[in-house]
């Protein structure tokens, strides 16, 4: 029954996924009235990349690291030679909560490296748009992230490691494919004007202290990544 259960999520991830992706695709672009995007918003599309992020002490692979990122930038940090490349789609939604912006993602990735696998996911994007009224914005996402394959480097031997050719006598890790996804992004360029904007985010996978995978330590993985928005105002016109 679990592993029944265990199918038929991972399979209704996908789905959803593929769903949300066509409708992006496939929504009238030149109808004036949207099902529940925003009048006349355009689709944007993003194109980012970095790399895998990991610590002598596990924060970067943590469930609870996306709130260490003091520990990103600390002399143990160490950068695997295992990247990704991810190239989505976006729409804002008519909805607004007084400073907060929402809309729609769906991202495709690649890895590769020590790790080569495909990554989706779809997400729940909220974004302060030009703080201080400047063409600065910062957006945190929520939603989920599905693996063709399980992430080799979310994952962690006790005793000798011989993936991070380490010593660890502290836990072992054992992550899955489907996990939760959570990012953090800063964004530069004005949100008025066609050309594309820049910005850097966290790319990060959790198992939601235990939700996903067993708890402690969790599982997951983070990214420090950068890429380039472009939002495709031409289509409508």
């Amino acid at each position: 029954m679990k592993s029944f259960l265990k199918f038929f999520s991972i399979k209704k991830s996908i789905v959803l996924l593929v769903i949300f992706t066509l409708s992006l695709i496939h929504m009238p672009i030149y109808a004036k009235k949207t099902l529940f995007f925003k009048q006349d918003a355009p689709y944007e599309i993003h194109l980012f990349g970095g790399n895998t992020l990991d610590q002598k002490n596990y924060y970067a692979m943590s469930p609870n690291s996306f709130w260490n990122l003091a520990n990103a930038f600390n002399t143990n940090t160490r950068f695997y030679n295992s990247r990704i490349i991810v190239l989505g789609a976006s729409r804002e939604l008519d909805y607004k909560m007084r400073f907060l912006n929402f809309s729609l993602e769906a991202d495709i990735g690649k890895h590769y490296g020590i790790m080569n696998h495909w990554e989706g996911n779809l997400l729940f994007v909220a974004k302060i748009k030009n703080i201080y009224d400047l063409p600065f914005h910062f957006s945190m996402g929520e939603g989920i992230s599905y693996a063709s394959k399980t992430p080799t480097l979310e994952n962690a031997s006790k005793g000798y490691d011989t993936l991070r050719n380490r010593t660890n006598y502290t836990f072992e890790i054992e992550t899955k494919p489907l996990l939760n996804y959570l990012m953090m992004e800063f964004e530069f360029g004005s949100l008025e004007s066609s050309f594309p904007r820049v910005f850097f985010r966290i790319h990060h996978r959790s198992g939601v202290f235990g939700l996903y995978c067993d708890f402690p330590p969790g599982c997951g993985s983070n990214y420090l990544t950068y890429g380039l928005r472009l939002p495709l105002d031409f289509i409508d016109r």
